[in-house]
């Protein structure tokens, strides 16, 4: 009986000190990283590194390891004496995940948000060719009028109208705030916008003073996440052509228009010339954009870098000082 006994003891005190190690995964099969793998009922826990990998001493003679992590469902986990590598699979929970808004200094969830306020996230966002990131919402925001200023491919002025004029003399441009510093759209990519949150009334702006009068544009930059570094790329290009020229007359039904109208219409001596001209001025316009970004993180740092460039070209040519017209 002192036999049995002792070799119980010897059980238990070999079931308290071994490892266990193991790999937690997501829905993909990517490894999670930040996870907390802690034994139940003890503070005896680590997180999981970069490739959602763990080991960890048990304490317990009959040892369950709980698994959580913020947006994932919490998982218990019984481990046998037996079991040394252990496999888990976290679904996220949707349970947890509401629709926010950015709002001012902060975030309220939309159920309980009373302003006049409409969010665009990048999956809403018009698609093809454009020059200025307001132009991603035309046709999303009820009463916000987007008009472009200018032909100019290059010229990214955009015209806005949000809430009406509200000033003869004074400027009716709502104000735009990125990641919550006032600021303009000239060195902003299209790509690196997540979301864009319009705020319409008076109470809702309030916080930003005389300068939101006209309405507030709040857009919202992406962010690294916790994973592997992921390198991405998106690019397009894109053509533009005059659909319904005007016809003109050519060189040599110009020169006989006098004979064409009975000398009605007199035609000042071009010496000969044969150049049509709207053929030199208009061309076909090639225009093409590049943007790559790279973006990662651990438990402690998230990271988010990108290049862009882009090339527009309209397709009318444009003067230079002497004259001649650029290719």
């Amino acid at each position: 009986m002192l036999s049995v006994f002792l070799f119980l003891i010897a059980v238990s005190i070999s079931a308290q000190g071994r490892k266990v190690s193991g790999t937690v995964k997501d829905a993909d099969g990517s490894g999670l990283p930040g996870v907390t793998v802690v034994e139940k009922g003890t503070t005896n826990g680590v997180s999981t590194d970069l490739d959602g990998a763990f080991t960890l001493t048990l304490t317990g003679a009959h040892p369950v390891l709980v698994f959580s992590s913020i947006g994932y469902v919490t998982i218990e986990k019984s481990v046998a004496p037996s079991q040394t590598n252990l496999q888990i699979k976290m679904s996220e929970d949707v349970t947890v995940l509401d629709d926010v808004v950015v709002v001012g200094y902060g975030t309220v969830k939309r159920s309980t948000l009373t302003n006049a306020v409409s969010s665009v996230n990048s999956d809403q966002f018009v698609q093809g060719a454009v020059t200025s990131p307001l132009q991603l919402l035309q046709g999303k925001v009820a009463g916000l009028a987007i008009n472009t200023t200018s032909g100019d491919p290059n010229d990214s002025g955009v015209q806005l109208m949000l809430r009406g004029v509200s000033t003869l003399t004074g400027n009716q441009q709502p104000l735009v705030v990125i990641d919550g510093v006032p600021g303009t759209l000239n060195n902003i990519s299209v790509d690196d916008i997540e979301t864009i949150d319009v705020l319409k009334d008076g109470s809702a702006a309030a916080i930003y003073g005389t300068r939101g009068t006209n309405g507030v544009i709040l857009i919202t930059t992406k962010k690294g996440s916790t994973g592997k570094a992921t390198l991405s790329y998106h690019g397009y290009l894109s053509l533009e052509q005059i659909s319904n020229e005007i016809d003109v007359l050519s060189p040599d039904e110009f020169r006989r228009l006098p004979e064409l109208t009975d000398g009605l219409v007199s035609v000042i001596n071009d010496g000969g010339a044969n150049t049509v001209w709207k053929d030199k001025v208009f061309r076909d316009a090639w225009s093409h954009t590049h943007h790559i970004s790279l973006q990662g993180g651990d438990a402690q740092t998230n990271y988010y870098a990108s290049v862009n460039y882009r090339k527009r070209e309209g397709i009318m040519k444009i003067p230079t000082r002497s004259g001649l017209l650029l290719k």
